[in-house]
């Protein structure tokens, strides 16, 4: 983690040094580093935040774990998301991250219904960071969040996974329910 280093001081009538307003210019960008995971102030104007969803309903097949493509971007401060229909978040700026994921689904038959985060690729289970899981034993609407806590370097991948088992496809809700989207919002330094 980047340090402080002791602050010059001045007196009036005595020369200015560059390398005196060197030492506060790298001071001003260590504390943008710990304020907001920019390597210089010039970047910090927000915090790495992004939040994806979906805006249409998906089917979702049977007993089948299926990686989340988003539709569109409510937040993205640290282009960590690139375009429609893709399903990944790469991160820019490394730290720790607060990565949530909501998956509302429509009304349907029993079963499991999971929300998934992965990290670095999208295979199960070797790349599943966080699963959350709610069993319905009668029909009807429901979401499932599941949340993670993450320390990642940059270039590292976020993705969202879903898996129902009602025994047929299943939509998720896009509209209601509070809907379907992932976000990842930046906490703290690498």
């Amino acid at each position: 983690m980047p340090a402080m280093t002791g602050l010059t001081q001045f007196a009036d009538g005595v020369l200015v040094h560059a390398a005196d307003l060197n030492n506060i210019g790298n001071n001003i960008n260590t504390l943008a580093t710990l304020a907001a995971g920019k390597n210089t102030a010039s970047g910090a104007s927000a915090k790495p935040l992004v939040m994806v969803k979906q805006t249409t309903n998906r089917s979702v097949t049977s007993a089948t774990t299926t990686v989340i493509p988003w539709d569109t971007t409510v937040a993205n401060t640290d282009s960590m998301w690139a375009s429609a229909a893709a399903s990944m978040i790469t991160v820019q700026t490394g730290g720790w991250y607060d990565i949530t994921l909501q998956v509302a689904w429509a009304s349907g038959a029993a079963g499991m219904h999971s929300s998934m985060i992965f990290v670095n690729g999208t295979a199960y289970p070797t790349n599943l960071a966080a699963q959350q899981d709610r069993t319905m034993a009668a029909s009807g609407a429901m979401y499932v969040q599941a949340h993670l806590l993450e320390r990642l370097a940059p270039g590292a991948t976020i993705a969202g996974g879903y898996y129902q088992s009602s025994g047929a496809a299943l939509s998720t809700d896009s509209v209601t329910n509070g809907g379907v989207w992932m976000s990842a919002a930046w906490k703290a330094p690498y």
